[in-house]
């Protein structure tokens, strides 16, 4: 996801609020290369909403794999009080041949979203990332958190032994 400030004036960057967020420790031009290829950014129409975007705590960007469910966390935070009137968390598969992506998690009114994923298929390659709406229409999109299941965890069956007497 990225941020286009083409508007075809020469105020490039001051036009609106809009910016690509890049996730980094610092400004050096070592570290904000290394955040690009790591995918570790997202484009939003607010200026300093600042967003939080994990999987089993590998954060946006990631490429993993994994035997258990992935449980996703997202937290918008906005300095000026702005609240997220909406959250959605999107999910798709590669080589999906259809719809590219769905909502399959939809948080109303909060700052903060978890979401724990439980219809997985083994050796297929997920992806997921979140929109976020404020309550003043701003809008902001994370980068994709890949994920590949290798074996999802089942639920444990409960075997109960009747012991029957005669």
């Amino acid at each position: 996801i990225g941020y286009d400030h083409d508007n075809h004036y020469s105020n490039f960057g001051r036009s609106n609020g809009g910016r690509l967020v890049i996730i980094a420790p610092s400004l050096s031009r070592a570290n904000l290369f290394h955040a690009m290829k790591q995918m570790s950014f997202y484009g939003s129409d607010d200026a300093n909403a600042k967003i939080s975007f994990d999987l089993n705590g590998h954060k946006m960007g990631s490429i993993i794999s994994g035997s258990v469910y992935p449980t996703l966390s997202l937290q918008h935070n906005d300095p000026d009080g702005e609240q997220a009137d909406t959250i959605k968390i999107w999910k798709g598969y590669k080589n999906s041949g259809g719809l590219w992506a769905e909502i399959v998690h939809i948080t109303i009114g909060s700052n903060t979203a978890l979401f724990n994923d439980t219809k997985l298929r083994s050796d297929i390659e997920y992806y997921y990332f979140a929109e976020i709406k404020q309550a003043d229409g701003q809008w902001i999109m994370t980068s994709p958190i890949w994920y590949k299941a290798l074996a999802p965890l089942n639920v444990q069956e409960y075997k109960h032994e009747l012991e029957l007497t005669y």
